[in-house]
């Protein structure tokens, strides 16, 4: 397996991760049992993103892993810049609770 079609494929892992994780987040506030749709959530990305390396690890060994860990990484990146936060904001102390 090529590096590129691995980091590729990180991108796509990346993005049904925390494009998952966003949903989730979104949904906790209306959700009749939030620690089961958390826990459930996080389960079930866990599985799909664990089978995807696994996946990966398979067809491209060690360098297609690395090429999609860094997908992986750089889809989170790229995702909370288009979500508008960095974390920075909470960790401000100066920043009103609302």
């Amino acid at each position: 397996m090529d590096m590129v079609l691995g980091f590729a494929l990180g991108l796509a892992i990346g993005g049904a991760y925390f494009g998952a994780l966003w949903i989730t987040v979104r949904r906790i506030p209306d959700a009749a049992h939030p620690g089961g749709l958390v826990l459930g959530s996080y389960l079930t990305r866990l599985a799909v993103a664990g089978a995807g390396f696994y996946g990966v690890l398979r067809l491209g060994g060690a360098a297609g892993l690395v090429a999609a860990l860094v997908g992986f990484l750089l889809m989170r990146h790229l995702l909370m810049r288009w979500v508008g936060g960095s974390g920075e904001e909470s960790m401000n102390p100066e920043t009103p609770w609302s």
